[in-house]
């Protein structure tokens, strides 16, 4: 490593010329500012035992305490080497050293407390989360109950659905172990108070963590989540959780996460320079070359695959410079309008989430989202579009701006089901009152056509059915680095095979919907500056939480009616005025009318976005057993809005002031 860094480290003393971006050259001194490694190697390049913290001189006995520790310096390091070979030396030992001369010691401005950075991927996913946490919670659980929970976990797009629980998992890929995170915090709601709220505290700071712009408030935030994680941690112990002898002082991946704050005030935010990066590399240059190969003489093989995507990735630039891709469009249109069905049928996105595949851990949800805004905008003459911006909230010129979403609205051209009757669609997808929701929607929004609409409108009548909708939003304001994100609204019914065997469970998404006559906890708030009517408007603007069953519109016949998209939604009450204490989400019941579930039929452009509903475990009782395919959004009347299924969801309802928890 000595010889690799040597060029750059006599460059950084005499400096070196090189060409900038405005056509000028310039000398510069390189500088060697971070190291990217998991834990093992970082003690290696720190010189240290691992029993040792790699950027501090916290005692091993005492790591898993929250504490200022000194940090350890380039001269502290390297002149307790050199006394130790001379005569021995107290400190060395102290100080847990290893008698090697590490290879930045010749190198200029060094600093030894902030070289190595975080390590989203080793220290939080597969650390914190998996290893520890996740393992205790089961401990406190027990197996049974954690796979019961996540197996009927309701389901909700971009998010993994561990349909066999996932004790029984061996071998845990970065992406699933996101995914679990995502629904912890519910899965564990019902137990001990101090249990919840370290769980809590801990997936506030993994989420803060993997932000990709941190403010100073922000980052304050994470430093109370680690006060609040280490105020009740001792709660483990007693539950048989924990049962180390060292108990938090053996896990050095808890310790580390304390200089995250200092070292993202240094370096920037940890997006940058995650492990993830390098496990994506090695996807790339070994194990896909490697399944390439024929295994005889694989290097060799492997060398040439990679020479091969270079010059493939080469000759596509070329081909771009050139101008020989200006037909692309219409070649993907033709594609696209030659697989319509199958896109639109086939659930191509939730099958690649089912993969365990590595390659599968290369899909992220930055990935996707990309792909898709590029394949929209290329496809602009298959889809039909709808808005696609923020809105500020009218407020006061006091405090910081709020913003919310009114995302674009893109359903395939071509309908799954052009000219299906109106009680063929209610039997199909459980949505039993679709036909009376309908009416009195039109009735409200036609009054000039009250009397007609009961003779307009019948079981027979014929509609335009889509089984998905999408809702592109775009980078949001006040987090303009996180690129633009993707909703999926599902409406699918239970598909079955010729054998009349279920091939794919029932899939209808739960949102968001911007209601006028409503407010519940989570609400646009009015202000005195604003005037007496627009006011008393903003104060009765809520979002409400809806079950999707069914997107439709009208025949061209009816659009005197109505022209616009419609969706059949069941219906919930008001979200609570705040998050619930305990767990710091906000809570939402199931409305019911007549002892049935309440539904109303209500614009499609008027759902902003999708949410996932967890399960309020302290009031469910299930009658019987659950198994793989229960529908809990039916069995349960108390759910949780969880903000952690997305950090979309997590961003937003921070933004908006509404996201509870430590942070």
């Amino acid at each position: 490593m000595r010889a690799l860094v040597k060029p750059l480290a006599d460059a950084a003393k005499t400096g070196v010329e090189v060409p900038c971006a405005d056509g000028g050259v310039r000398r510069i001194y390189p500088l060697l500012a971070s190291y990217i490694a998991d834990f093992p190697e970082q003690c290696k390049v720190a010189c240290i035992k691992q029993t040792h913290c790699p950027l501090c001189t916290a005692h091993p006995k005492q790591k898993g305490d929250l504490a200022n520790w000194p940090p350890r310096t380039h001269d502290e390091v390297t002149k307790a080497m050199d006394a130790h070979r001379v005569r021995g030396n107290a400190k060395f030992e102290r100080m847990g050293l290893f008698d090697v001369d590490p290879f930045w010691r010749g190198y200029p401005y060094i600093r030894v407390d902030c070289l190595l950075t975080p390590d989203l991927l080793h220290q939080l996913h597969k650390g914190v989360m998996k290893d520890h946490l996740t393992r205790w919670v089961t401990e406190i659980l027990k197996k049974q109950v954690m796979d019961e929970r996540h197996s009927t976990m309701p389901e909700y797009h971009g998010m993994r659905h561990f349909k066999n629980g996932i004790t029984s998992v061996s071998q845990w890929t970065g992406r699933e172990l996101k995914e679990m995170a995502k629904v912890l915090l519910p899965v564990v709601s019902d137990r001990n108070k101090k249990v919840v709220a370290a769980a809590r505290a801990l997936l506030d700071f993994m989420y803060l963590a993997h932000s990709s712009a941190l403010t100073d408030t922000e980052l304050n935030s994470m430093e109370r989540c680690l006060r609040t994680f280490h105020q009740n941690k001792s709660v483990f112990w007693p539950l048989g959780a924990l049962q180390t002898r060292e108990a938090f002082h053996g896990i050095p991946k808890i310790h580390m996460i304390q200089h995250y704050v200092g070292l993202i005030r240094m370096l920037g935010t940890p997006d940058g320079y995650n492990t993830e990066t390098s496990e994506r590399l090695h996807i790339d240059f070994a194990k896909m070359g490697y399944k390439a190969s024929n295994r005889v003489n694989a290097i060799k093989q492997m060398a040439m695959y990679i020479q091969r995507v270079e010059a493939l990735a080469m000759h596509e630039e070329y081909l771009d410079e050139i101008g020989s891709t200006a037909n692309l469009a219409q070649v993907l249109a033709e594609v696209q309008e030659a697989n319509a069905e199958v896109l639109e049928n086939d659930d191509a996105w939730e099958d690649e989430e089912e993969e365990e595949e590595d390659i599968d851990d290369l899909n992220d949800a930055k990935i996707r989202t990309e792909l898709a805004v590029r394949l929209d905008e290329f496809l602009g003459d298959t889809q039909q579009h709808a808005g696609g911006r923020w809105v500020p909230e009218e407020r006061a010129d006091q405090g910081p701006e709020r913003w919310h979403p009114d995302p674009e609205l893109v359903v395939a051209k071509t309908p799954t089901d052009a000219h299906i009757k109106l009680g063929t669609l209610e039997q199909r997808n459980d949505a039993p009152r679709l036909l009376p929701s309908l009416t009195k929607y039109l009735k409200n929004a036609c009054p000039a056509f009250k009397e007609q609409i009961p003779t307009l409108v019948t079981s027979k009548t014929r509609v335009q059915s889509w089984s998905r909708a999408r809702l592109f939003h775009s980078p949001p304001p006040f987090k303009p680095s996180e690129g633009p994100h993707i909703d999926v609204i599902r409406a699918q019914p239970t598909k079955f095979d010729r054998f009349d065997r279920v091939s794919r469970p029932a899939r209808f998404d739960t949102v968001l919907v911007l209601d006028k006559q409503r407010r519940g906890g989570i609400h646009r708030k009015s202000f005195p500056r604003m005037s007496r009517a627009h006011s008393a408007e903003m104060s009765t603007t809520g979002y409400t939480v809806a079950h999707v069953r069914a997107i439709f519109e009208l025949p061209e016949g009816l659009h005197h009616l109505c022209a616009e998209k419609l969706a059949y939604v069941d219906r919930f009450y008001s979200p609570s005025q705040g998050p619930e204490a305990h767990v710091g989400l906000y809570t939402v019941t199931r409305a019911l009318q007549d002892g049935v579930r309440a539904s109303a039929v209500v614009p499609l452009s008027s759902i902003k976005m999708t949410c996932h509903l967890a399960p309020w475990y302290n009031l469910f009782r299930p009658e019987t057993p659950l198994i793989q395919y229960s529908d809990i959004l039916q069995l349960c009347k108390s759910f949780y809005i969880n903000i952690f299924a997305s950090y979309f969801l997590y961003e937003l309802f921070r933004h908006w002031g509404q996201a509870g928890g430590t942070g």
